[in-house]
């Protein structure tokens, strides 16, 4: 299976916001697509947000989406493992799967929050990918650390061997952007690419241009 793996250096960056964008442009190429994420905790309305979000956004069947660590215990229909879980729980539901899908939208949790009991992010992408060809895509809140985020986050991935096809900037509307910056990013980090978006604060009305379109997704596929 090919992994997607969504990961960001801090909460509401737009992580399941981007993996929504991801998982369409996969299901514009006729691919066979699920999302999961390992560890759940926003609820809005009594349904789990990103799993409702990812299915109302993107047309997966429930049966299309997991989630796990869901504690609120409103599933609503979607897959859980609702339980504590460790690395092998994770492993095993891909392996489980992966003859009936051909990509994984994976939404890790934030790079460098305290994490659950027996979850180690380093350790288990290394475990995902021993049997997976796995990207890893981080989505950069752009402010002030922007600079040191974007390179902390590509040095420690790209170092340690992890394929990284692009990074996602994303600018909060009403930020004030500045070209100097993101093309100084974009030299460090050549060849990997800088895709820059601009999300509203209401998720509803988030609105991005560039991610969705299959021609960025083509060149991974």
């Amino acid at each position: 299976m090919k992994v997607f793996c969504i990961i960001s250096n801090k909460k509401h960056t737009g992580k399941t916001y981007v993996s929504s964008h991801i998982a369409a442009s996969l299901k514009m190429f006729d691919k066979k697509v699920c999302y999961y994420k390992p560890f759940v905790m926003e609820v809005h309305d009594n349904k789990l947000f990103d799993a409702e979000y990812i299915k109302n956004t993107t047309n997966l069947k429930a049966s299309d989406i997991f989630v796990s660590y869901a504690t609120n215990g409103n599933i609503s229909p979607l897959h859980s493992i609702n339980t504590k879980i460790d690395e092998r729980d994770i492993t095993d539901l891909i392996d489980e799967n992966k003859n009936d899908y051909e990509y994984m939208i994976f939404e890790s949790l934030c790079l460098y929050d305290p994490i659950k009991e027996n979850y180690n992010f380093m350790d288990l992408i290394f475990d995902i990918e021993k049997e997976n060809q796995m990207h890893i895509i981080p989505v950069i809140e752009y402010d002030s650390n922007v600079i040191h985020s974007s390179l902390e986050q590509v040095e420690l991935l790209h170092t340690r061997g992890f394929k990284i096809p692009f990074i996602i900037i994303n600018i909060k509307k009403d930020v004030f952007v500045s070209n100097s910056v993101i093309e100084y990013i974009r030299r460090q980090i050549n060849p990997i690419k800088v895709h820059v978006t601009e999300f509203e604060n209401d998720p509803k009305n988030k609105k991005i241009e560039s991610i969705k379109y299959p021609d960025i997704i083509r060149e991974l596929i």
